[in-house]
């Protein structure tokens, strides 16, 4: 992998980990005006979100020839 790609992916992903930090922020809100505690409000985010480590890989590599079978 060339420095360039590298460098290219770093920055997809960390763009990728801010779009995620303001979805689990948005959910929390939401289940926050619903009536839920805030820990229970970002637990809960959370387990509808799922892994993001994981979801950031599977959008990865959707968008790249890396998924392309």
């Amino acid at each position: 992998m060339s420095w360039r790609r590298f460098i290219k992916r770093r920055w997809w992903d960390e763009e990728r980990a801010r779009e995620i930090a303001a979805y689990l922020e948005t959910e929390t809100a939401d289940n926050i005006a619903r009536g839920m505690p805030p820990s229970e409000a970002a637990a809960a985010a959370r387990r509808k979100f799922g892994n993001p480590g994981l979801v950031r890989e599977e959008i990865y590599l959707m968008n790249t020839s890396a998924g392309c079978a």
